[in-house]
Parts: structure tokens; sequence; C-alpha cells
């Protein structure tokens, strides 16, 4: 039989929604047809875009395999002539704009020609170049990160065949992938659509926009992929992502004309919620209107229900209820009410008032005892302490909270239980025993008690035995001590470990008191190192315990230590001498820390015995200045070498110069020319050898100025080419556009390095080429640019065992008594170590055979407001006319050859043998130019600099400018002279043109600064 509710409202309410509910299932049925026709819709639109991006790569494919085949036809291709390939390559790179490379590789797959630099590799290994070469047909690889590029790409290869039809090589394009995301974001998919690229093993080639959740490189969803694979072309699933969302894939398949095996699959997807918005938003609507419609019908059922019927009987089972609960003052309120509701109410309201007037006589009796209770309960549950109270059988009749709460009970369970059945040191027969008066009980001990758990914990009980009523009882106040106890144990134990600590320490420790001064405690480690027992050390004065240190320490370390203690702070850190027991001088390290606590001030001192650490440092102390005067020295001897060995081969170069240019036969004029170079081959190494013990000593600064660093490496190719290529050899120098123009960095030293590089590169290179190029690398941490340099070469090569020992000083591959090419072997070891000092790095390629490539990269800064103006053309002596010039000279040979030269270039030379001479010479004639010698005997260069300057030799001849030639010519000594007072310098051994240049300039400044007087005088 059918039971309705008994709720009246509650009926109306069901009658409302048997109405309603019919609809409801009308509307979500209808939603429920609508996402179904809306994943359909989106599943036709991803398949769309995904067979659009399909046929736009397979029509790449066909354009790229056409532009292969066309390649491979080119004769430079088949004939593998690599120049001609770089170009080619690099002119078809520019019409391609989605292609990342173009590259020849030789049917080994070793790499022959790129449109972009690259350093020798091997490619027989990858998918696309195996293919290729095996069917003879155009193919396609697998997702990669170029070499070359960076970038991700997608290789095809194409084979190449010889004139005699032999495969001579694989031609390689590599295709990024990063082009189709402009015609995604044009399609303006909805939010969280994607599409990708998977290659023929499922792995994710491309994905736009990208995600971290799915980075490139790592398998699609392992359902997505096998869904795919397994259904027909084209495909539309729905499936959960990498991502973890649910989304419909449309999927597209693109293969070569010639496989069936697909090589690529394009993905397009749409996340699932986003296609259900539109469907989901419309049936929100129409149960929005149901539901308000149901909302209206209910309302109004409830409003009839309540006020007419529900209302009334709440009221008075309400009354009638609380009745029940005791409240005796409750009332219906509907006595006045007509019919059967209102009479049912008064019979009601009339029962009430008479059980109310019985109950308060209860009530007022039954509270007096009630507050009498709760006082007593309230006093025994505020203490911090279990109270309990026992009868004379041992049973409990009352405790409070706190000692339930200590033996893990609720309240009511420790009643009447029995004092042995929580007592854990004293069994039933003991407790009978020992409290059995227990009026006689009276006092305070300690007990362990048992938990509900079991576990025993200590207490303190103080118990009482009282009368009530003539009945004994045990009163008992019970204390938990568990933390007194382990802080009792923890202090134990502390003050034994520290004990032990002290003991056993290897360095000395005392625990000191002042004031006054005096050793309370000392361990032994303290009494070995004092050489003192510990009966003496405490029986000590403060003087004698002063009279521990040193005679030479005392005193000073005394007024130090007293000042601390007067002022109450620790002691710090002293290093000073002991005097030891036995007489012993011991080094020791002193720490200290002042102790907390009442009494006299306290303070432990721990002393380290560092007599052989002192002893060491004394050591090396010596060696250290013994290094530093060993370094001394060789300065010395080598500024003097260089002196000496520059003054005589000065007169042998000039002496040279002067013959080659004095009308010798055509083999007099060869040989004084090979004399020459042989000279300067000489003067070169002897800088090399200067340079490399200067950086070894630490003494080569590297400047920091601004320049271009074009020109620069320009100047470095026309210096070691004067006369452009030789046969047979190309040399090109090439900057990436990305390298500043200008930087800031030691300009001289960058030349040295690239003119020892680029010169090996030249001396080893009979025919070939040789390129220098800069790229930009990624800014360094400081925002300063870096710039990689290659000189790569395609002479001999060097062996692999031979590469490490490079850099090493007088090393050269070539060892022994054949030596094809001259050298001394320390470019590269001062090239290595001037990068080092510039912050960069330097290394170096090669295989024999094969070529050279050095690689050394630099970190440059920035100019902030001045640029280097563009260099002023040198002065050239043709344009000065003639000269009266004096040249003061020790050396005769030097001083006949130099004349020789000067006269020979149309000027009038005198010359003087020391400073004085030419003081004297200068009051009688006067000169244009004066070159001086440094070392001289009688009076050197410096001082007559500076006698000239101060007039010795009249008003006018102050003013003459003054050129150094010196022998002097190692680190700093240019700037050393220039000081001096002199206007130009020339290092000897003197070359004519370095000469004449410097002559040029220092008259072309005197002829400026004479029309500048001149201008301010009108």
């Amino acid at each position: 039989m059918l039971r309705l509710p008994g709720s009246i409202r509650l009926n109306l309410i069901l009658v409302v929604l048997g109405g309603v509910l019919p609809i409801l299932g009308v509307v979500l049925g209808s939603g429920w047809e609508r996402r179904e026709h809306e994943i359909d819709h989106v599943g036709q639109t991803t398949l769309r875009l995904a067979q659009y991006y399909a046929h736009q790569q397979t029509s790449e494919t066909v354009r790229l395999r056409a532009v292969l085949t066309s390649l491979a036809a080119e004769p430079a291709v088949r004939e593998n002539n690599i120049p001609a390939c770089t170009a080619l390559f690099r002119d078809v790179l520019l019409g391609n704009p989605n292609c990342v490379n173009f590259a020849l590789m030789d049917a080994d797959g070793q790499a022959l020609a790129s449109a972009l630099p690259f350093t020798r590799q091997n490619l027989a290994d990858r998918p696309e170049f195996r293919q290729a070469k095996a069917t003879g047909q155009f193919s396609v690889g697998e997702y990669a990160v170029g070499k070359v590029s960076g970038v991700q790409v997608l290789p095809y290869a194409y084979p190449v065949y010889g004139a005699g039809g032999q495969l001579s090589g694989v031609l390689i394009v590599s295709v990024r992938l990063q082009d189709i995301a402009t015609v995604f974001d044009q399609s303006m998919m909805p939010p969280g659509s994607f599409v990708g690229l998977a290659d023929r093993e499922g792995r994710r080639l491309y994905r736009h926009p990208p995600s971290p959740r799915t980075p490139v490189g790592k398998p699609i969803a392992r359902d997505v992929w096998d869904r795919i694979r397994a259904g027909s072309e084209p495909t539309i699933i729905s499936a959960v992502a990498s991502d973890g969302l649910r989304r419909i894939f449309a999927a597209q398949s693109v293969a070569l004309p010639n496989e069936r095996q697909p090589y690529l699959t394009i993905l397009v997807s749409i996340p699932e919620n986003v296609a259900f918005e539109a469907a989901d938003a419309v049936t929100s609507i129409w149960l929005a209107w149901a539901g308000l419609s149901l909302a209206l019908a209910t309302g109004l059922a409830w409003i009839v229900g309540r006020y007419g019927i529900h209302d009334p009987l709440i009221r008075i089972v309400e009354t009638a209820q609380r009745l029940g609960d005791g409240d005796l003052a409750a009332r219906s309120g509907l006595a006045r009410r007509r019919g059967t509701l209102g009479r049912l109410a008064q019979a009601m309201d009339r029962m009430a008032q008479s059980l109310e007037k019985d109950r308060a006589d209860l009530v007022a009796t039954r509270d007096a005892l009630a507050r009498e209770g709760i006082r007593r309960q309230t006093l025994m549950n505020s203490s911090s302490d279990g109270i309990v109270v026992i009868d004379s059988k041992h049973r409990i009749v009352e405790a409070n909270s706190r000692f339930a709460q200590l033996l893990g009970y609720a309240p009511e369970e420790v009643v009447g239980m029995l004092t042995w059945q929580y007592e854990a040191n004293f069994d039933e027969t003991a407790i009978r025993r020992d409290f059995a008066d227990a009026l006689a009980v009276r006092g305070t001990f300690e007990s362990r008690h048992r938990r509900k758990d079991g576990s025993v914990f200590p207490v303190e009980v103080s118990a009482c035995g009282v009368a009530i009523q003539g009945e004994a009882f045990f009163v008992a106040v019970v204390r938990d001590i568990t933390e007194r106890k382990v802080v009792e144990q923890a202090l134990r134990d502390s003050e034994e470990r520290y004990r032990t600590l002290f003991e056993n320490s290897l360095d000395a420790i005392a625990l000191i008191e002042s004031p006054p001064l005096r050793l309370i405690w000392v361990n032994p480690a303290f009494c070995k190192l004092s050489g003192l027992a510990a009966e003496a050390v405490y029986a000590m004065t403060a003087e004698e315990i002063w009279n521990l240190a040193h005679p030479d320490d005392r005193q000073e370390l005394r007024t130090r230590l007293e000042k601390r203690l007067l002022a109450g702070l620790d002691l710090g850190r002293e290093c000073y001498r002991i005097v030891c027991g036995d007489g012993r001088t011991r080094w020791v390290e002193m720490t200290s820390r002042r102790l907390g606590g009442v009494g006299a001030p306290a303070y432990m001192t721990i002393y380290h015995d560092i007599t052989e650490e002192q002893e060491r440092a004394a050591l090396l102390a010596a060696a250290k200045e013994q290094a530093e005067a060993a370094s001394r020295t060789k300065s010395e001897f080598l500024a003097n070498m260089s002196h000496e060995i520059r003054t005589p081969l000065n007169g042998i170069v000039t002496i040279l110069q002067l013959m080659a240019a004095s009308g010798l036969t055509e083999e007099q004029a060869d040989q004084a020319r090979m004399a020459l170079a042989a000279s300067r081959r000489l003067t070169r190494l002897l800088s090399d050898i200067l340079d490399i013990s200067r950086i070894e000593a630490g003494k080569m600064a590297i400047v920091q100025a601004p320049f271009n660093l074009r020109r620069a490496m320009t100047e470095v190719r026309e210096l070691l080419l004067p006369t452009g290529d030789p046969p047979g050899l190309a040399c090109t120098v090439s900057v990436d556009e990305a390298v500043p123009e200008i930087v800031v960095g030691d300009v001289t030293r960058f030349q040295q390095i690239l003119t020892n590089l680029l010169g090996n590169a030249l001396k080893f290179t009979a025919s070939g080429t040789v390129a220098v190029t800069a790229v930009a690398q990624p800014d360094s941490p400081t925002g300063h640019p870096r710039v990689l340099f290659s000189v790569a070469d395609s002479g001999l090569g060097i062996p692999k065992d031979k590469l490490d020992s490079l850099f090493t000083p007088f090393t050269q591959v070539a060892q022994g008594y054949r030596r094809d090419y001259q050298g001394a072997g320390l470019g590269l070891a001062i090239c290595k170590r001037l990068v080092g000092l510039m912050g960069g790095s330097i290394g170096i390629e090669s295989e024999p055979g094969q070529g050279v490539v050095v690689h050394f990269s630099l970190t440059f800064g920035l100019p902030a407001d001045v640029l280097p103006q563009p260099a002023a053309p040198r002065p050239r002596a043709t344009v000065l006319g003639r000269l009266n010039i004096l040249l003061v000279e020790d050396e005769s040979l030097a001083r006949l050859a130099i004349q020789g030269m000067l006269r020979r270039e149309g000027h009038e030379v005198a010359t003087a043998e020391n400073g004085r001479e030419a003081l004297e010479l200068a009051t009688r004639e006067a000169f244009d130019v004066v070159l001086l010698d440094v070392q001289m005997p009688v009076m050197d260069g410096l001082e007559a600099a500076r006698r000239f300057r101060a007039g010795e030799a009249g008003h006018e001849a102050a003013g003459w400018p003054l050129v150094a030639m010196t022998a002097y010519a190692m680190e700093g000594d240019k700037e050393r002279i220039l000081a001096a007072g002199m206007d130009g310098y020339v290092a000897k051994p003197v070359e004519l043109d370095a000469l004449l240049a410097v002559i040029a300039q220092v008259v072309a400044n005197r002829d400026r600064r004479g029309a500048g007087l001149g201008a301010a005088e009108k």
C-alpha cells in the first residue's frame, strides 16, 4: 500500500513536482542532443584545419624535392666543388626562408659544404642519409635539433650522382617546424586549442602554442597515438591528452609518394569542455526557466499549507514537546481560536498551568542541593594536580578530572577502581599492609602510577587520613613529576657529556674567574700544553698567571685583556707565545667566552697550539721573499738582455736597410733582404720571449679603450697580406652583423692574438682557403657583448695527439732535426695567456689533412659616450721637405747607418755621441727634430731631454720635438720615456718607415702648436 508523507506541506509540494519533472526531462534530453551536434561540428572544423596543414606540408615536400633534384643536377654539386657549393647553398637558403640549412655530405656521411658555417661532422648514422643512399630516392628523416642552427628541424635528403653514375654524395635540407603557428593564430581557434606535429614513432615534433607539460621531443599520449594509428584516414577521436584534459583530436598523416608509412602526422585539438559550452549554455537557460516555474508553484503550495493548516498544528505540537521536555511555562497562544484546534489548545494550556505549579516546589529543593555539589566539584577540578578520595577498602569513591586525565581514564571510569589497579610500586598485599589504618596516614612520597594504556609515569603523592560521618577515608593529591625527572636526568647527562668533552679535548681549556684573576678549572690538555700539574695551576696567583705569557708579548697582552675584564666583555681572540713549565716557548691561539651566572664573572678560554702553523708561515714568508727576489732578478735580467740584444741588432738592421737602398746588384739586394728578414724575425722572437715572461710574471696589463672591431680585424689581414692574396689562396674576413661596431677592450693585444693565429694559418696553408669570422654570442651575465672568433684554414691539419701540447711554450708539431716551418713555438702559448688575461677562452679543432679551426671567445665592454675617432692617416716624411735633424747616438755603427738613411731621405743630419755634446751643439745651431738614444755615456737621453725642456740649450730649443730611439722596449718603458719629456718613441732595431712616421708626427704636432700660439697672439 502506498504511504504518503505525514507533512501537509510536503504532500502539496509532491503534487507540484509531479507536474514539473516531465518538463525537466524534455529539457535535459534536448541538451544532450545539442552536445552531440557540437562534438560533430568541432570535429569537422579541426579536421579541415588538419587537412589544410597536411596539404601545405605535402606541397612543401614536393617543392623541396624539386629544389633538391635541381641542386643534385648542378655541376658544382656533382663534382663536390666545395666553395661553389657553399655559395650556391647560401643563395638557395635566401630564397627558402622556411629552411634552416642546405648541406652536402659525401658518400660516407662527412660534411663537405653548408650554407651556414660548420665544423666537420658525420651524418652517416642519420635515417634520411641511410635511406637516400640505400634507395636512391628522396627521403625524410626524424625530428632533430640542428647541430649548426640549434633549432628544431625536420631533415630531408636526396642522393647526388657523379659523372660516372656513382653515388658521390647526399644533399640534406633542414626545415624548421615553427612556421605553421601563423596560420593557426589566424584561424581564431577557441582557448586551449593547439596544433602539433608527430613523427612516425608518435614523438612530438612541434606544438603551438607550447606548453611545459607537453615538451617537444617527448611521445604524445599513448592512448591518443594508438587510436590514431588504428583508425582510418582522416581520424577524429575524443581522448585524454598528455596535459590531462579530454580533447577532440583531428589527425591527418603525410607520407612520401613512394612510401606507405607516413613520416608525419598533423594533429589539431580543441578541449572537449570548450565544444560543450554553447550547448550547455542553451540547456542552462531552459533549466533556469523550469526551475523558476517549479519554485513559484512550490512556493504557492507552501504558503497555503503553512498559513491555513500547518502553522496552528505546529504551534500545538511544539507546545506539547516543550511540556514533555520539562518547560512547564510553555503555552500554545491559540486559546481564543475557534473550532476544533482552538478547543484543543485551551485544554493543553490549562494542563500546563497545573503542572508548572507542582514542579516549582521540586525545583527549588533540587537547585539547592545542586549548587552545593557544583561548588565542591569546581574546587576539585580547578586544581592542576589530581585529587582522589579513597575509602578504607582502598576503593576510589571520588576523583577530580585531573586525576582521571593523569591515568588516561574518563572521570566516571576511575570511580570504583582499587588502588593497586593503578599503583605500580606497590601490589595489593603491600598496600593492605602499609596503608591498613587510614587515619594514621599523613605525608608525601614518590611513587609510580600505571595508565590505562599500560604505561607508567612518576608521581609525587601527598596523602592524609580523614573521618567523614564516622567512616575513614584517604584523601590524596597526586602530581605528575615526569618533566621534573626528565630535566634532572638531562642535567646529569649534560654535566657528564661536557665533563667528558672537556677532559678529552685536544685543545687546552680553562675556566678563569675575575676579579681576582684565578684559574678555577683546567683540562688535561691545558696541563700538557703548559707543562704544569693541575694542582700547581689552581694554586697560581694572578701575577703568576700573567707570567705564563712570553716576556715579549706579556705587557701588551695584559693591557688589552685587563681592559676587557674590567668592562665585563669577552676576551676575544688572541695569538701570542707562552712559556711552558719546562722552559719551552709555544705559540697559542686563545678564544674566550664570558659565562653568565651569579658570583664573580667567569670566562671559558680555549687554547689551540699553533706553533707549527707559525713556523710554516715564517717559512712561507721567507720563500715568498726569495721568489719575489728571483722575479725581480729575472725582470732585471730580461730588461738588460732586451737592451743588450736590441742595441747590436739595431746596427745590423739599420745597416741592412741602408745597403738595400744603396744600388746593389739584384743578387746583393736579395741577400740584403734575406738578412733583414732574419733580423726582423729575431726581433719578433725577442718580443715574444719578453711577452711570455711578462705574462708569467703577472706584469702584463690589459688596457680598456674603445676601438673599431671590424677595422682592427681588417688591419691584421692587410698587415700579413700587404699585396693581396697569394696565388691559389683565398683569405677572407667576415663579421656578423650582430657584433657591435665599437667595443671597449685592448686592441693591441687583440690584434696580437689575431696576428699570431692568422699568421699560422697562412704559413701552413699553401693553397686553399683561410677564413676569419666573428660571430655574436649571448651576452655575459653582466650584459657585456661576447664574440666568438674563428680562424679556419684548409691546410695540413694537426694530429689529435699533438693538440693538447700546442699551447705549451716552445712546442711545435714537428720536433727534431727535420723542420719544414720556422718558428719558436711561442705564438699559441702567448695567445692562450692573452685570451685568459682578457677573460676569454681558446680551443682548437683539427684532423690531419682537414685543416685547422682555432676558436677564441672574448667579452668586450660597450662605450658609454665617447666613441673612438677614425684613425688619422699616418704622416709621411716625403711631404715634410728638408729637415735639419740632430742625431744623438753613442753606438758608431747605428749612428752611421741612421745618418745615412736620413740623408738619403733628403735631410740634413748632425750627430753627437752623448747628451752633453747634444746640448752644446744645440746652443750653436737650430734643429727641427732631435733624435735621442736613452742609454749613453756622460749624459743619458732622459737627462738630456729634461735639460732641453728646462732651457739649458736656449729658449727656442726647449720646444724642439724630441724623439727617443731606444732598446728599452719592455712593458711600461714607452710610457716612462714619454713622461720624461719626449714627444715620440721608436724602439730599436729602428725601422726606417717607423722612424719617418714618428718624425712626421712630432713635426706636425709642433707646427699645429705654433699655429695655435700665433692665432692666440693675434
